[in-house]
């Protein structure tokens, strides 16, 4: 498994796919992360980069209209894979977040605040 791809079986782990995240984009924060604000991203971007969420959104689930909304959209939400709504629509709207805010990154990856950020995550959602 690389870290463009989430683990190939039925059932998908909150610490799997928040890891996935924070390391997918903290290899190139600045191209990967799908910018369209200091605190909002595009799911996709014509440059071919995509949000934390947009990732995981087939192009062929993939409508427009999703943009400038929250993955709690129902719009959005029924575009993902049963795997990812299985992870709870509270804990993706969080890693979205995370992912989101452009306060929280650096061109390392996460800033300590955002490290705070993401260890608060895995707290509250028992993935640590």
């Amino acid at each position: 498994m690389t870290i463009t791809e989430l683990p190939q079986t039925e059932v998908l782990t909150r610490k799997e796919f928040l890891d996935n995240m924070i390391a997918y984009y903290s290899e190139d924060p600045e191209h990967r992360r799908s910018q369209a604000g200091p605190d909002t991203c595009f799911y996709h971007q014509s440059n071919g980069a995509k949000c934390a969420i947009g990732r995981w959104i087939p192009d062929d689930q993939y409508d427009s209209a999703i943009e400038g909304v929250t993955v709690c959209d129902d719009l959005v939400f029924r575009s993902l894979p049963e795997k990812l709504k299985d992870l709870g629509m509270d804990f993706l709207a969080d890693v979205q977040k995370l992912h989101d805010n452009g306060h929280w990154w650096c061109a390392n990856g996460l800033n300590e605040t955002g490290e705070k950020r993401a260890l608060a995550l895995r707290i509250r959602y028992n993935c640590q």
